[in-house]
């Protein structure tokens, strides 16, 4: 055998080969660590991510709609009262953004002012999109002839009518089954102070009939009232639907405060969600002082702690963009 041919034939095969394995193999273990790394990595973000949302964003979110739903259940006086905070405490961000505002306007002399407030799109229904403050003024809500000021129902029996209800001012079904079902209750309640009640009269008023001195108080309900017969049997009794409704409003409050301040540290806030959130926390102990001291006037503006009115907008993007991240994260776990 030729020279040439043992250093074909048997040496070069015996040195090239053991080189291209050593190669193939520290290239599988730097691919394979480089897996690893993408995986571990995937999955820090994944659990950051999940905490995120399960601790913080998703639990505040849902409570933040449940509160703006409580809160549509009140009528407030358009000129005397402001829950939220104003334009120029609201700080309008240059991060690109677009809001759905509330669409309630009102006229002040030949000037159309147009309400700044931003409204969340699960807010947002069939009848267009209304903030806390401007619920009342869809073409359907839940309890349309009640307002929240703190005052007390009068409760007339008469004896020339029987279960009668005036439902004139009432437009639409919803209305009518709130409305029964207050009426049972409070048939209930008056046997209990007056045994030989027989018949009973309501009449639910228009929001435009209501006398100003129940317009003055703060937390009010329009009257449940018999006006032919003032001076017959009035049995005054404190609204337990008013009560209730403060009551889930200050629970939802305390909910809400709890997450900010156990887990905001996980939500990592960026500056203006940050301050939206602290000026919530503000709001919230002023209301609840508020309320606590019986006041007359609930206002929490006069403070300085207006319903910081773009949280929830920012809240509901922070989910949805959250969200989305988890489901790319989830579905490509392991796509490298």
């Amino acid at each position: 055998m030729e020279t040439e041919d043992i250093w074909e034939k048997i040496i070069v095969p015996l040195i090239i080969g053991p080189i291209f394995i050593i190669i193939k193999v520290l290239y599988d273990r730097w691919d394979f660590k480089k897996t690893q790394s993408k995986i571990l990595l995937n999955k820090i973000k994944l659990e950051k991510i999940t905490n995120k949302l399960e601790k913080f964003y998703w639990p505040l979110y849902i409570l933040l709609i449940n509160d703006y739903d409580l809160w549509s259940k009140v009528k407030f006086d358009e000129n005397n009262i402001e829950i939220t905070e104003s334009a120029s405490e609201s700080e309008i961000d240059n991060i690109d953004m677009e809001y759905h505002f509330c669409l309630f306007s009102r006229k002040e002399g030949d000037t159309t002012i147009k309400c700044s407030n931003p409204v969340a799109i699960n807010c947002i229904d069939k009848y267009g999109a209304y903030c806390i403050k401007h619920q009342q003024f869809k073409s359907l809500k839940a309890l349309e002839n009640w307002s929240v000021v703190y005052n007390k129902v009068k409760l007339i029996t008469t004896n020339k009518e029987t279960n009668i209800v005036d439902y004139d001012s009432v437009k639409n079904e919803c209305t009518k089954i709130d409305v029964e079902q207050l009426e049972n209750k409070i048939m209930k309640r008056s046997r209990s102070y007056k045994k030989s009640v027989d018949n009973i009269h309501l009449d639910i008023l228009n929001r435009e009939n209501v006398d100003t001195a129940s317009k003055s108080s703060s937390l009010s309900m329009e009257g449940l009232i018999d006006r032919e017969n003032d001076d017959k049997n009035e049995i005054d009794i404190k609204s337990k639907m008013l009560d209730e409704l403060l009551a889930t409003i200050q629970e939802n409050h305390t909910k809400i405060a709890k997450i900010i301040t156990e887990n905001i540290y996980i939500a990592e806030p960026k500056s203006l969600m940050g301050k939206q959130l602290m000026k919530f926390i503000k709001f919230i102990n002023i209301f609840k002082s508020e309320i606590d001291s019986d006041m007359e006037l609930i206002n929490p503006c006069n403070y300085g702690a207006g319903y910081p009115k773009k949280l929830l907008p920012l809240v509901e993007r922070q989910v949805f963009k959250l969200q989305k991240q988890y489901n790319e994260l989830i579905n490509n776990f392991y796509n490298y």
